[in-house]
This record gives C-alpha cells, structure tokens and sequence, in this order.
C-alpha cells in the first residue's frame, strides 16, 4: 500500500510537469499571435510575397525552419494575409534551386488559434518531412486562410485552400537555401487531399511562373454533397458537421439555424474553438460532442437544404473534371481515382 501511494504521488508529480511543460509551450506558441496581424499597408504587394518571418527551432534532419506569413487572395478577390512553415535542408541550394513539395495539412480547426504553425508537435505532423528533407527538398506547410491569421477559416473551400498553397510555394522562394527553382508538387490528406486536388486545378492559371510536377491526395474531401448526408450519423462525423456548419454560416452566410435546433448552438460554438492536434484531443472532441447526439439538426439531411446544398456542390464542382494523368495515389490504398472512392 505504502509502495503504491508513493508511485501515486510520483505519477501526479510527473503529470503536473508535464502539464506545465504544455502550458509554457503552448504559451510561447500563443505569444506569437501579434506576428500573424497584417496591416493594410503591409498586404500591399503581389500574392506570395513575403510579409515576414521568423527562424524556428527543433527542425528535423539539421533543416532550418520558418513560420511566415505571406500575401495572398481572399474569397472575393481581395488581398489576404496568410501564415504558415517552411522547412529548408542544410547546405547551399544547388544549381537550379531545390524542389519544392507543398504540405496541405488535414482538419485541424476553424478558428485561428488552431494553425498548424501554432501547433507544439508542428513537425511531427507533417508527414514525410524528415524523408523529403533527407532528399533534399524544401517542405511549405500552409495554415490556409483563417487559421493563425485572422478568421474565420473557409474550411473545406477547395479554392481558397489551393491559392494558400501554391501561395506557400511562392514565399518559400524567397528564403535563403531555396534557390531559384520553380518545381513544387503538392501532397495532403483528407482536407488536405481536396487542397491538393484543388491546387491541381489552378495552378497553371493562378500560378504560371510555377511548374506543378505532382499531385498526391490521400483520402480527399471530395463528394461533400454526400458526405453531408452521412458524415453527421457518427460522432466524428458530427464533429465534422458542426465546424462545416459554423464555417460556412460566417464565411458565406448562410443561415444556420435552418438546419440546426438553437439548443445545439452552444455545442457547435465550443466544437468550433477546439483544435485537433493530437489524439486527446480527438478525445477530448468526442466528450463535448455528446450533447449533440440527443440535439442536432432540425433536418434529416442538410444537403437536401438551400442554400447548404448548393455551397456543397459549389465545393466541389470542378474536381470531379481533374484529369487521371494529374494524380498520384499510394499503391494498396482504396481510392481508386481522383475525387472518386
């Protein structure tokens, strides 16, 4: 008993430092927010321009890493500010610069103080950093719009999520190790796929001084349509939902109380201010979402609903159009072809 106690007190002792270990961090991520704040003046200047950045520390494989924020084009075509990470291998860029590959991150939140480039295991999360480093290519992680700087964030807006990325590939251009090199290839999952399939999209047009090489999309956000007829049937699926709900009722204005009963509206606005990072934080998602599985929606299906079907189908009209010939899909994986399961 008394052997027991004291592993008690010790396992208590070791949690608390590890919790105030957390907090510092995330402390010192969070006092970075003023960094995230452009000026009217400062947007002044083409998309891809850098506005500033910052060295960052911890970088894998002897790499140099910097959170940045860029200049970029808003939903109506006005200049945006937007942030991110860009992490350069060691040693001098070759000739003819390096290549780039362009992280589009999965769902993380809504809000801005869930970015990536806020987030303590930022580099953790990237997956294939330290491979695509070790081979000697420059990684630009975007937040996309909404998420560190100011949001709210467009989530699941396929052409806001490409003009962030290829915007990411821009301003990486203009940081010491890079080069002068213009072939980016854009990789991501889940939201991050559709950000990818998007980027496939635009990029010649948005983009004409860049070559795209290569488009990877693991498990796109594609057919939205159905997946908001059946994503709110499963508790992460609500959780889903409700970011997608509180979103696009700011980002769009579309009403949000057609589809959702007022005694629910407290839960989504929480939902909406959780990040996820890690899997306690899908946890911890999953405890704030059981209200919802008594009170949600005052609709059996939002799809089914205007004008919620057609911002659905607007989101992803054109990827269904992407050509076989510009994906590139892991072997073994179901997907079978692009935006298609």
């Amino acid at each position: 008993m008394k052997s027991g106690a004291v592993r008690l007190r010790v396992t208590n002792y070791l949690a608390a430092l590890l919790c105030a270990a957390f907090s510092l961090l995330t402390g010192t991520a969070h006092a970075q927010m003023p960094f995230y704040h452009a000026t009217a003046q400062e947007l002044a200047g083409p998309p891809g321009s850098l506005i500033r950045s910052e060295p960052m520390v911890f970088a894998p494989a002897g790499a140099q890493a910097y959170r940045v924020i860029h200049r970029s084009v808003g939903m109506q075509g006005e200049p945006i500010a937007v942030s991110g990470v860009i992490v350069v291998p060691p040693g001098p860029a070759p000739a003819g610069g390096r290549p780039i590959v362009a992280w589009a991150h999965p769902t993380t939140g809504v809000v801005p103080h869930c970015a990536p480039s806020l987030a303590i295991f930022v580099f953790q999360q990237m997956a294939g950093l330290r491979q695509l480093i070790e081979q000697g290519a420059v990684v630009a992680a975007t937040d996309y719009p909404g998420l560190g700087t100011p949001g709210p964030h467009p989530y699941l807006v396929g052409d806001s999520e490409a003009r962030a990325v290829i915007d990411s590939v821009r301003a990486a251009r203009n940081l010491p190790g890079v080069g002068d090199g213009n072939s980016f290839a854009v990789w991501g999952h889940s939201q991050g796929g559709q950000a990818s399939l998007y980027t496939g999209l635009i990029a010649k047009t948005y983009a004409p001084e860049l070559r795209l090489v290569g488009v990877a999309a693991a498990a796109p956000a594609t057919a939205l349509v159905t997946l908001m007829g059946d994503d709110f049937k499963s508790s992460g699926g609500k959780n889903l939902t409700a970011m997608t709900l509180w979103s696009w009722s700011r980002v769009y204005g579309a009403p949000i109380d057609k589809v959702l009963l007022p005694e629910a509206m407290p839960t989504v606005d929480r939902l909406s201010n959780e990040c996820i990072e890690s899997i306690f934080d899908i946890l911890e998602r999953r405890q704030t979402e059981k209200p919802l599985e008594q009170q949600f929606l005052s609709v059996p299906n939002i799809a089914t609903v205007q004008p919620w079907r057609s911002l659905a189908i607007y989101a992803t009209r054109r990827v269904r159009f992407l050509p076989r010939s510009r994906c590139s899909w892991p072997r073994g994986r179901r997907t079978t072809s692009c935006g298609r399961k």
